[in-house]
């Protein structure tokens, strides 16, 4: 028998009236597009929506086409309408935990949502990623019905498009739930979970403009960037956060553990146990890849999980402390650790209310105050003398400051892997590269800025190399320089200057070439050992340490993907005079004269320790016929 909406809210009408207010407390507000490093990712992936780019074919993104209604960054297009779908999202995902965990007391699903709302100034991300494992686990207890598994399947395919780290869990949850359905002979069950993922998931990416033999590139492109972003984005955490989070995680997870592999009768139950480690897995890894303000994520799924584990293995009192524990010891560790967080939290906990209160009850009229800057905010950003340069002609981004490029209008030929920062690994260089080769743009703007102190010149390698090899310098406005591709050049030549293995830590001179443009390569092979530290908890890093001819001493960190291609080594190419004179004309501004390679985040027993170098001499271009 149907029931109407009028009767579904009767039914649960207190996860409406908790799950509207967690919502106010963490509505999204837009903000505007500046050209730094995340808004102009997030302004791009929204310019990319309404523009029917490709994703799979023209550029790629650990966000889908769906990212507007994830990240908030916005350069004005419909605003108040992206706001709402923002906020409905972020809703339907507090209502599946809040509705998974609907057999236990309202006290404890009071605290719940405390606990969400204190987490009001840090990533949605947990809550999306608990809101499938909810979805997923509500399917799982359940009573096969073509409804409940009909929801959970669009759910998961909606978030697959909004970014790809929620595909990987909806995919393997969608998997679980199948796996869980034939170990009981239920294979129509079984079917239709997998058509009510797989049928969404093609339609609504056709619906949105995108086509659909793209999808699986989608997915391979999307699979590799985020592998690169693990193995290469990784920072430094503080001993104290490791060993907090390791007692959260135990915590929150050894309980689990013991209660539900008590219960080997039952398959579902087992099948529960893995959707539940795999999620802690999962935001063990996001949390530690970049430490800092991203242990939230640690902290919030080790407190809100057990509560959807609650209802599961049973509230009895145990259960309940245990359940109550965890929250408390999150949110103290949230504040305690994270001190930035703390002060964070009161601005945008307050800021966020007094918004969602006054969109819902104004019917999103305070928008007013965000459209009506957006012609300022370009005017402020305007690049009137290289605008006029350009013209109608292509232009890229040489680094991160993509936004610019939006403000401006100029015509923005994306690249795939939209920033140079996200050029981590071999198959994102190639595939850079290729664009270089084939659809080159007319014009690069290059801004200084570099990410997690990277070497200038080791992000995006091959891209860079291109540029090294195409472009001169044309003119400068304000922080921007702008390159003008040339047509009267040949590819670069280079010839080998040196060639040799090298100790981790051991100097090399190289004052004999230090007045010569160098690309350096190297080999990196990883231990058995740090292959496996890698994959539970961080692969070690490579720095390199330079002294430039005027007896300066730098540390820089490399990528040990983008090693094997190479990258450009002396000159240093630091900030745009920089570059300006080496491609003028060829003038060695900062000179490098030894470096040495140094790896950190290894066991010094099994640690990496010696690396084959090879540096070439890049000769100076020839004419071409």
């Amino acid at each position: 028998m149907n029931v109407r909406f009028s009767q579904l809210i009767q039914q649960n009408w207190f996860e409406c009236v908790i799950g509207l207010t967690v919502l106010v407390f963490l509505f999204p507000i837009p903000y505007h597009t500046v050209p730094s490093l995340d808004s102009s990712w997030q302004v791009v992936l929204e310019e990319a929506f309404f523009n029917k780019w490709q994703f799979g074919k023209d550029f790629i993104f650990t966000g889908g086409p769906l990212n507007f209604l994830y990240a908030r960054t916005s350069i004005g297009y419909y605003p108040k309408l992206q706001v709402l779908l923002e906020a409905l999202i972020l809703l339907w995902a507090i209502l599946y935990i809040l509705y998974a965990t609907k057999q236990i007391r309202n006290w404890a699903r009071i605290l719940l949502a405390m606990g969400m709302i204190a987490g009001a100034a840090s990533t949605p991300d947990t809550l999306f990623l608990l809101s499938i494992a909810a979805a997923a686990i509500s399917v799982l207890r359940s009573r096969f019905t073509v409804r409940s598994t009909l929801f959970f399947g669009f759910y998961c395919a909606l978030l697959t498009l909004v970014k790809f780290t929620f595909g990987v869990l909806g995919i393997t949850c969608t998997a679980i739930v199948v796996a869980n359905y034939l170990l009981y002979k239920q294979q129509q069950a079984a079917l239709i979970c997998v058509a009510s993922y797989l049928l969404p998931l093609c339609l609504i990416w056709a619906l949105v403009g995108q086509s659909i033999f793209n999808l699986p590139a989608y997915f391979a492109h999307s699979l590799s960037l985020s592998s690169g972003y693990t193995n290469s984005m990784q920072l430094n955490a503080h001993p104290t956060h490791l060993i907090a989070s390791v007692l959260m995680i135990w915590i929150s997870s050894i309980p689990m553990v013991l209660w539900l592999a008590g219960k080997k009768s039952e398959i579902t139950h087992f099948a529960i146990l893995i959707l539940g480690l795999l999620v802690y897995f999962l935001t063990w890894k996001a949390g530690f890849t970049r430490a800092g303000a991203h242990l939230a994520i640690i902290f919030q799924t080790a407190s809100f999980l057990p509560f959807l584990i609650l209802p599961v293995i049973g509230g009895r009192k145990s259960t309940y402390i245990w359940v109550s524990s965890t929250l408390v010891l999150g949110v103290v560790a949230y504040f305690w650790l994270l001190p930035d967080r703390r002060a964070l939290y009161y601005r945008h906990a307050s800021s966020q209310l007094k918004f969602g209160w006054q969109f819902i009850t104004t019917g999103g009229s305070n928008l007013s105050d965000f459209t009506n800057v957006i012609a300022s905010n370009k005017n402020n950003h305007k690049l009137q003398k290289i605008g006029e340069l350009i013209g109608n002609r292509t232009v890229d981004i040489l680094r991160f400051h993509n936004g610019i490029l939006l403000l401006n209008d100029f015509n923005y030929k994306i690249r795939p892997s939209i920033q140079n920062y996200h050029g981590l690994n071999d198959h994102m260089a190639r595939w850079n590269l290729r664009h270089m080769e084939s659809n080159p743009p007319d014009f690069i703007l290059a801004c200084e800025g570099r990410v997690d102190s990277r070497y200038p010149t080791t992000d995006d390698n091959l891209f860079i190399w291109k540029v090294l090899e195409n472009y001169e310098p044309v003119i400068e406005e304000k922080d921007y320089l702008l390159l003008e591709r040339v047509e009267r050049f040949s590819q670069s030549l280079s010839k080998p200057v040196l060639e040799r293995r090298v100790n981790v830590g051991e100097k090399v001179d190289i004052r004999t070439f230090a007045n010569k443009p160098l690309w350096m390569k190297s080999s990196y092979a990883p231990s058995i050992f740090q292959q496996i530290v890698a994959f539970f908890f961080k692969p070690e890093m490579v720095h390199i340490n330079i002294e430039t001819a005027n007896g300066e001493s730098r540390l820089f960190r490399l990528l040990p993907a983008n090693m094997e291609n190479g990258f450009l080594l002396n000159p240093l190419l630091e900030i745009n005079s920089e570059i300006q004179k080496f491609l003028g004309d060829r003038e060695l501004t900062t000179r490098i004269v030894s470096f040495s390679l140094h790896t950190k985040y290894g066991n010094k027993l099994f640690r990496t320790k010696e690396f084959d170098i090879q540096l070439s001499q890049l000769l100076r271009n020839t004419p071409s016929s």
